[in-house]
């Protein structure tokens, strides 16, 4: 098991884009109607412009315009496709300008696409709990996630004997999720199978890459990405 997670992910693209977030807090919490993101006293209103994007929690905002105090600035809300929520005062608001990429366009769009792109040499080799052929069959239902066309692939089979010790297993063909062989068992067998693991798309913040060796692959296409989208735009 890998040791990187999304997080880690998101901050190698961003280092290579060198596209950090300014952080504020919100000082009056948001309701799910109210339009004005309030900030903290301190912060320059010169980071704030016309049309840069606020992040809370997992709702981006497009700034409308704001007044010259700099503190209340009018905003339209659940922007690119995210849902209006209400936000606790203290949250804190990533700002950023209105070319970046905000953490949930990077975790929605850029980081699966990276993922999915360097699947095919992406993967990790694992093993299978044990599981049975039953007596007088011919077939047996393979591991979860081992199927065939999509799914983990097999890579060979083991078979268990009275010693615990295990051995190859031949004759044997992976039909669907089915693992079909070509003598009937005169005892139930206990199996074990090897098998490709694709790296699967993230979905949360700390489920981890199965192989930390694929880090750097994924941020550096995930830059590339990035970068693609802000020439294409």
């Amino acid at each position: 098991m890998g040791s990187y997670t999304r997080v880690d992910i998101r901050e190698g693209i961003r280092q290579d884009l060198a596209a950090w977030a300014i952080s504020a807090p919100l000082v009056t919490a948001l309701d799910i109607s109210s339009r004005a993101v309030e900030l903290s006293d301190d912060l320059d209103k010169d980071l704030v412009s016309n049309k840069c994007l606020l992040e809370i929690d997992n709702e981006v905002m497009l700034v409308a315009d704001k007044p010259e105090d700099g503190r209340s600035i009018r905003v339209y809300r659940g922007h690119m496709g995210t849902t209006t929520a209400t936000h606790d005062a203290g949250a804190t608001v990533k700002i950023h300008p209105p070319w970046a990429w905000t953490d949930y366009e990077l975790n929605q769009r850029i980081i699966p696409q990276a993922i999915r792109f360097i699947k095919p040499a992406a993967w990790t080799e694992a093993v299978s709990s044990d599981f049975t052929w039953s007596n007088a069959t011919h077939e047996c239902a393979a591991p979860t996630g081992v199927s065939y066309p999509s799914g983990y692939l097999p890579l060979r089979l083991e078979v268990k004997d009275s010693q615990g010790i295990y051995h190859p297993f031949l004759g044997w063909h992976l039909y669907g999720s089915t693992f079909q062989f070509r003598d009937k068992s005169t005892g139930a067998r206990t199996l074990r199978c090897a098998y490709v693991k694709w790296q699967s798309v993230i979905t949360d913040e700390t489920t981890t890459l199965d192989n930390d060796d694929f880090l750097e692959a994924i941020t550096k296409y995930g830059a590339f990405l990035a970068l693609n989208s802000l020439k294409t735009n």
